[in-house]
């Protein structure tokens, strides 16, 4: 049923596609990832699961300092595709691909020597030995940072789905790996670092080789590299950058806050809550997924008729999985007990407040990804500005101040969420109504 409604709705057949195999492939890696936790669970135990899942939060950052290069490359490219500049869509695509190596490697070598000289039991306030299982991740990610790339030319030739197919296999390896060396360790955050570094590696080679052995014409080449397309890919970027360092500090900070004010124990019950909540995110995020890209695409050919039934249903989408938020909310406890082998004590009000939270966050990547493709991407920028200044005075505020501990912590990420999500709302209809003014024949919203 639920099928049948989105094929009706959604605007045009190959976005309906690319929409419904993300959502399959999702729910099969969402199915190993919740395979995968307990085992995990069980074999670093509470502290250093709630290590791991910090050094996790910490790891999102780094991926980041491609200065949102990727965000950039993804709308230019589009559009040069779109319009069928096969020469210059190579440029951008081997400018940003340089451009990245030369960051990546400057990253590199200040994470080694942070590792080196300072040490990172400091920052996650610990006294287990993390400097190697920490350096072994991130250097994974220095990598990662460079050839992931390949994911926005992905998503820019409209087959996004086919970054879901081969994610799945990285996430098939992860599990394979801990049953491994549960065979014969326990606890080794080392081991857990270089499985997890392996599972995300694969992926990303398997479509470099794939992608740009089927298009030849948009293999990176260094004698491509274009000085001006640096200009065009970092000025664009800059933007998509501050949006994603805003995003995170609401989304990946929490964990780091309480881990330094109430210790690493306190992040565990935190961080299942997110996944066993997140569940719906994920299917959501994984239904969306074309719509950024495939909004530019429709901007490209001024495809007006589309982007007024894409923003239309953004709101049934939400409300659909809406419901299913509130029914893992309901039976959490009893997911909690099949799932994990015991029960989770949570907090009063706590999954409620991360319930509201991750809804509010799916709200925001609703209306974004439209807004992303339509190019509209300073009020974003204006609006992740005042979140990161706000946010961490605000969690400690709530949790120390007010008094409302762990739960503090959550709910100002839960607020900044809800105020974002509605001026996203109002300014997406806003500007796709100012589009409709030049072209009324083609609205009717």
């Amino acid at each position: 049923m639920i099928k049948g409604l989105f094929k009706k709705t959604i605007p045009d057949s190959k976005t309906f596609k690319s929409m419904m195999i993300n959502m399959i492939i999702k729910g099969v890696a969402l199915v190993l990832s919740y395979v995968y936790v307990p085992f995990l669970l069980n074999y670093l135990g509470d502290e250093k699961y709630g290590l791991w899942a910090t050094i996790l939060s910490i790891g999102t950052w780094i991926t980041m300092c491609d200065i949102g290069i990727g965000g950039g490359l993804r709308n230019i490219l589009t559009k040069e595709l779109t319009e069928k500049q096969y020469k210059k869509a190579q440029a951008s695509v081997s400018t940003a691909y340089i451009v990245l190596s030369f960051l990546s490697l400057l990253l590199w070598g200040l994470l080694l020597f942070f590792t080196i000289f300072v040490g990172w039991g400091g920052v996650f306030n610990t006294k287990v030995d993390i400097d190697l299982p920490v350096f072994i991740s991130f250097s994974f990610i220095c990598v990662n940072f460079v050839l992931s790339l390949v994911n926005i030319v992905i998503y820019s030739l409209q087959i996004s789905e086919q970054v879901s197919i081969v994610n799945l296999l990285g996430s098939a390896v992860n599990i394979a790996g801990i049953l491994f060396i549960s065979s014969f360790s326990s606890g080794n955050i080392v081991y857990v670092a270089l499985i997890y570094g392996l599972s995300t590696l694969l992926p990303v080679v398997i479509n470099n080789i794939r992608i740009f052995k089927k298009n030849p014409f948009l293999r990176p080449k260094p004698r491509l590299f274009d000085k001006s397309k640096v200009k065009q890919l970092v000025s664009l970027g800059i933007i998509f950058f501050i949006l994603q360092i805003g995003g995170l500090v609401l989304s990946f900070t929490d964990n780091i806050l309480i881990s330094n004010l109430y210790g690493s124990v306190e992040v565990t019950p935190i961080d299942i809550a997110n996944k066993l909540i997140g569940i719906v995110k994920g299917f959501y995020v994984a239904l969306i997924i074309p719509v950024w890209s495939r909004t530019a695409k429709a901007l490209a050919e001024s495809d007006h008729v589309w982007l007024n039934k894409m923003y239309k249903q953004m709101a049934m989408f939400l409300f659909i999985f809406a419901i299913g938020i509130v029914l893992i909310c309901l039976l959490i406890h009893p997911i909690c007990i099949i799932w994990l082998g015991r029960d989770v004590s949570f907090g009063d009000g706590i999954v409620l407040i991360i319930a509201i939270g991750i809804f509010a966050e799916m709200i925001n990547t609703s209306y974004s990804s439209m807004l992303n493709g339509l190019g509209l991407i300073k009020i974003q920028m204006v609006i992740a500005i005042l979140q990161t200044i706000i946010n961490f005075p605000l969690s400690l505020f709530l949790a120390q101040t007010i008094g409302l501990g762990v739960m503090g912590i959550k709910l100002a990420t839960t607020i900044l969420f809800l105020l974002s999500g509605g001026i996203y709302i109002f300014y997406t209809r806003r500007s796709i109504e100012k589009l409709r003014n030049k072209h009324p024949k083609e609205f009717n919203i």
